[in-house]
């Protein structure tokens, strides 16, 4: 049993990591963006 527990912890790792990636990508990279084009463009201009 504890291998197979060693294996679904580190299964469950990954499983984490990659949503984790996932929800940082959508909260930091898909939502900011938006704000510093704004900024960006209000400064060149």
């Amino acid at each position: 049993m504890g291998f197979f527990s060693t294996i679904l912890g580190f299964c469950s790792i990954g499983v984490g990591i990659s949503i984790g990636l996932v929800a940082g990508y959508f909260f930091v990279i898909y939502f900011q963006p938006n704000d510093i084009q704004v900024r960006s463009w209000s400064y060149s201009l």
